[in-house]
């Protein structure tokens, strides 16, 4: 790591100052490309991911480098692998809240925002008075909150399906077959999908869909399975699991289960949980253009992008810049933006023409 972040003052011609009074870390001058390229490469070997992304960009660019899109694969690949790994292991990636800067100071304009303590009772009392989206809510803020209470969101959820909200089963569905707060039942849960996709809820086709292809408490049907999976995709375009059943649909379309195999049709559906933002469907779509050897500069940005969600420092840049400490925020910013990431790229370059964060 250490390797890495002198690779990026030099690529970036940072020079650390002395403690002052404005807080400014470092001042900018002529970068060094060759001496970044030479600690970039020793940090790549001992497999910092962040060195990789950087040789992956200039590669693919040929930028201080030959350009070869073959090189920029190899070092992608390599932090793409890690990330999906990763979003396995932890179930998902953190939520990624970096913002695009624009052109005025956080504290500008900026309109006080309510606490979750306050949203919580804000919507506990249209909850208590028989709203389900409210009910659905106040679930949301317990599930995803600080102070977590699976078994009180559960009851919301229970509260928004006994007024017939779609979701809200759908919800329950899902807690049952994965034994989130409750005792796991198959049965149950079945029963609360169904209820569910008969109100016309993408979610409940989704768990059905699920339940057949794993034969999770139902005989093992591909067939079954892939119509729910398309059902569920066309109800509802704004559905934020759409891409999980386009995912589905293609892996089953690839391989022939409950469905003609089709390669071509299969690979559409893996493009369209691609379009939004599926990290395994990236990944395994530009394992097929390269298997195929079809496209491969397309494959490597599919690469790319799996390799920069798995980036923390954009988020911690932009609580930096959110709390005016303004050199951290660039220095993170211009860390991401020589590796490759257009927001940090955008942002280092809004922050510098601002004159922000540097000497």
């Amino acid at each position: 790591e250490f390797q890495c972040d002198l690779a990026t003052m030099y690529a970036m011609g940072i020079e650390p100052v002395a403690q002052n009074r404005d807080d400014i870390m470092f001042v900018l001058r002529e970068p060094d490309l060759d001496r970044s390229m030479l600690h970039y490469l020793f940090s790549a070997k001992a497999k910092d991911p962040v060195a990789q992304m950087a040789l992956g960009f200039r590669h693919l660019y040929g930028i201080g480098v030959e350009k070869s899109c073959h090189a920029a694969v190899i070092y992608y690949e390599a932090v793409a692998s890690g990330v999906i790994h990763s979003a396995a292991m932890e179930g998902g990636l953190p939520v990624d809240d970096a913002a695009r800067l624009l052109d005025r100071r956080p504290t500008d304009g900026i309109k006080p925002v309510p606490t979750v303590e306050q949203e919580m009772l804000h919507y506990q009392w249209f909850a208590d008075h028989g709203h389900a989206e409210a009910a659905k809510a106040v679930a949301h803020l317990l599930i995803h909150g600080e102070e977590q209470d699976l078994g009180a969101a559960l009851e919301y959820l229970m509260q928004a399906a006994d007024m017939g909200d779609g979701a809200a089963m759908a919800h329950i569905g899902h807690a049952y077959a994965s034994g989130i707060a409750v005792a796991q039942n198959n049965s149950t849960a079945r029963s609360w999908f169904l209820k569910a996709a008969e109100k016309g809820h993408p979610s409940g086709l989704f768990g059905l869909g699920v339940m057949y292809l794993n034969g999770q408490g139902v005989h093992v049907d591909h067939q079954k399975a892939v119509q729910y999976f398309t059902q569920a995709i066309s109800i509802d375009k704004d559905w934020p699991g759409r891409s999980d059943a386009f995912f589905y649909a293609g892996f089953m379309t690839l391989m022939g289960w409950g469905t003609p195999k089709d390669a071509a049709k299969g690979v559409q559906w893996l493009e369209g949980a691609t379009r939004l933002g599926h990290l395994l469907a990236s990944y395994d779509l530009a394992g097929l253009l390269l298997a195929r050897g079809d496209n491969c500069e397309r494959a490597v940005k599919l690469l790319k992008n799996v390799a920069e969600r798995g980036w923390g420092s954009l988020s911690e840049a932009t609580a930096d810049f959110a709390a005016g400490d303004y050199s951290w925020a660039l220095y993170n910013y211009l860390r991401a933006a020589d590796a490759g990431v257009e927001l940090a790229q955008h942002n280092a370059a809004w922050m510098i023409s601002s004159g922000l964060g540097y000497g």
